[in-house]
C-alpha cells in the first residue's frame, strides 16, 4: 500500500488566509453593507426616471428633482395618516380593558365530555401584564431612543448613498466592468443592467403594491365599521412587503378586533381580506410585477426564514431582493455556460 502525500502549497495557504480575512471583514461592516445594499435598490428604482428627466435638464437637477418628488409624496402621506393614526392608537389603549373583557368569553374550549368551559382567565390580570411590558419598554426607553436614532441615520445614509450611486452611476459600473477580462466585461455590462431592472421594479412594484393592499383595506374596514381601521390597513399594507406570509400575519389583529364587537363581523372581515388577498393574486400582482421577480412562493418562503434568522428584520426586508440577484447570477451563468 503506497503512502498518500498531501502536498499543500504556499499559494493556496495565502488564498485560505485571503478568504477568511475577507469574510471576516465583511462580517464586520456587515451595517455598511445592509445599508449599500438599500441605496442601490433605491438607485435602481430611481433610475429610469432620472434617466428620462436627464433628457430634459443636467442629471444632478433631476436626481434632485426625483427626491423632492419622493418626499413630497411621502410627506403628505404621513401628514394625512399620522393625526388620524395617533388618535385611534390612544384610543385603542384607552380602551384596552374592555377589549380584552369583550374578547375573552368567546375563548373556548370543549371538555371530552362535550361540556364547554370557558377559559378562565382574570382580563385584568392581562391588563397588569401588559401595563408591565409598558413600563418595561418605559425603563428602556434609551435603549428605544438609540435605536430610533440609529433607524434614521440609516435612511439618512441610505438616501445619500443613493443619491451619489445615481450621479456617478456610469463611471462607477464602468470601472467595476474594467476589473473583468475584456472578452466578458460586455456580458457583465448586461448582467448589471438585469439586475438593476429587477431590484428597480421590484421596489416600485411592491411600494404600490403595498399602498393599494393597505388602501382595499381602509376602505373595507371603514365600510364593515370595524374600530381602528386605520392602523389595522396601515399594518396591512406594511406586511404585503412581506410575500405569502405577510398577508395572513395582516389579517389576523383584524378579525380578533372585528370579533369584539361580533363573530358575524369578524367572519366578514375574514372575507374581505381573502377577497384583497385573491385580487392581489389574480390581478395586481401579475399586472404590476410582471417585470420583477418571479420566484416560487417555497423559495421565497425560504429566503425570508433564512434572512429573519441571520438578520431579523432587516434580513426579511433583504430576503427577495438578494434571492432574485441569486437566480438572476445563476440564469446568466446557465445561459452563458449552454452558449
Amino acid at each position: 500500500m503506497q503512502d498518500v502525500k498531501l502536498e499543500i502549497s504556499l499559494r493556496s495557504i495565502l488564498i485560505f488566509v485571503a478568504v477568511v480575512a475577507a469574510l471576516w471583514l465583511l462580517y464586520q461592516i456587515k451595517e455598511v453593507i445592509v445599508i449599500l445594499a438599500f441605496a442601490f435598490i433605491l438607485m435602481s428604482a430611481l433610475n429610469p426616471v432620472v434617466d428620462k428627466l436627464e433628457k430634459k435638464m443636467p442629471r444632478t437637477l433631476a436626481i434632485m428633482l426625483s427626491y423632492l418628488a419622493m418626499i413630497l409624496i411621502v410627506g403628505l402621506l404621513l401628514a394625512v395618516v399620522i393625526p388620524v393614526l395617533i388618535s385611534q392608537i390612544g384610543l385603542f389603549f384607552k380602551n384596552l380593558p374592555a377589549i380584552i373583557n369583550n374578547l375573552l368569553p368567546t375563548f373556548s374550549f370543549l371538555k371530552n365530555s362535550g361540556e364547554q368551559y370557558n377559559i378562565i382567565i382574570a382580563s385584568q390580570d392581562l391588563v397588569n401584564l401588559l401595563s408591565q411590558q409598558f413600563s418595561l419598554f418605559s425603563s428602556n426607553l434609551f435603549n428605544a431612543t438609540f435605536e430610533l436614532v440609529n433607524g434614521v441615520v440609516g435612511i439618512v445614509a441610505v438616501s445619500v448613498f443613493s443619491f451619489y450611486l445615481l450621479l456617478e452611476q456610469r463611471d462607477l459600473k464602468k470601472q467595476f466592468i474594467n476589473l473583468f477580462p475584456a472578452g466578458s466585461q460586455e456580458r457583465i455590462f448586461n448582467l448589471i443592467l438585469k439586475i438593476e431592472t429587477k431590484l428597480g421594479a421590484w421596489l416600485r412594484g411592491q411600494a404600490f403594491l403595498c399602498f393599494i393592499v393597505g388602501f382595499l383595506s381602509w376602505i373595507g374596514l371603514t365600510v364593515l365599521h370595524v374600530d381602528f381601521a386605520l392602523p389595522l390597513a396601515i399594518i396591512a399594507g406594511f406586511l404585503e412587503i412581506i410575500p405569502n406570509i405577510g398577508p395572513i400575519i395582516s389579517a389576523i389583529p383584524a378579525i380578533l378586533v372585528a370579533l369584539v364587537s361580533s363573530p358575524i363581523l369578524a367572519l366578514l372581515t375574514a372575507i374581505w381580506y381573502i377577497l384583497v388577498q385573491q385580487a392581489e393574486n389574480a390581478f395586481i400582482v401579475p399586472k404590476i410585477m410582471s417585470s420583477a421577480v418571479d420566484l416560487n412562493p417555497l423559495i421565497v418562503i425560504l429566503a425570508i426564514l433564512i434572512g429573519g434568522k441571520l438578520m431579523g428584520v432587516t434580513g426579511v426586508l433583504l430576503s427577495i431582493p438578494v434571492m432574485a440577484v441569486c437566480f438572476t447570477i445563476l440564469e446568466d451563468y446557465l445561459e452563458h455556460r449552454k452558449q
